[in-house]
């Protein structure tokens, strides 16, 4: 689907001024895409259960779509995909065999987290790896 016929769309937002709205926003506006919001949610199960009794469109992560309830429809529109990273900081000093678990266990979350995923081994190599170490 084009970004241009988003427009035309009811629309569930997060509330004004939250973090992820104001990424949306401007995701949308850099698109020229104005929205007509008919409700404000920062619950994405929420807003899946609001489109999927079709009050409006909402942007939400691909984890949250894994349980989606039935109704829902998927659209790939390129133009407005986002994405987040996610670091961790690892002070040698305060690194021990439970930190390095969940580091290990986050890695691995992580690559499974998405048809895109990559290995764990290849997460932390360039996510971890690559980062200042005090």
């Amino acid at each position: 689907m084009a970004a241009d016929h988003l427009s035309e769309l009811p629309w569930i937002m997060h509330h004004p001024g939250s973090p992820d709205a104001v990424v949306i926003e401007r995701l949308f506006a850099s698109c020229n895409l104005h929205p007509r919001v008919v409700a404000h949610s920062d619950d994405f199960h929420a807003s899946l259960e609001m489109a999927a009794a079709g009050l409006g469109a909402a942007l939400v992560p691909e984890l949250a779509l894994r349980n989606r309830p039935a109704g829902v429809v998927v659209l790939d529109v390129p133009e407005i995909r986002l994405a987040r990273n996610v670091f961790a900081l690892l002070i040698n000093e305060k690194k021990t065999a439970r930190v390095q678990l969940f580091v290990d266990l986050l890695a691995e979350t992580m690559a499974a987290a998405g048809p895109q995923a990559i290995s764990p081994e290849c997460w932390k190599a360039r996510h971890l790896g690559s980062m200042l170490k005090v």
